[in-house]
């Protein structure tokens, strides 16, 4: 298991893709999910999930080999999603916070 990404929720993505690339990151995906809009955005190695949603809420994501288990203490969310050629899952963790499995 790695990470693979961190997810921000934010009020505008417009804006918040302006300040990300200000800061040295660039955009190397945009799309729409349902209500979310969303830019994963770039630098190095890390890649950041900016989400606009009229729900939002934030994430941490790893990498599987099979996201479809769910991880210890968690309990399924939703899933399998499909997405820029990822199947992903997510998971409430027993601390309250967002788990995402994906698997590129």
């Amino acid at each position: 298991m790695k990470l693979h990404h961190i997810s921000v929720p934010v009020d505008s993505l417009a804006a918040s893709v302006d300040v990300y690339e200000h800061l040295g990151f660039r955009v190397v995906e945009w799309l729409e999910l349902g209500e979310e809009s969303i830019a994963f955005v770039r630098q190095g190695e890390w890649l950041i999930e900016l989400i606009e949603s009229p729900d939002p809420e934030g994430h941490i994501c790893f990498e599987v080999t099979d996201a479809s288990h769910c991880p210890p203490g968690g309990s399924y969310v939703e899933g399998p999603l499909y997405a820029l050629g990822w199947r992903s899952y997510f998971y409430r963790m027993k601390d309250g916070s967002l788990v995402e499995y994906i698997e590129t």
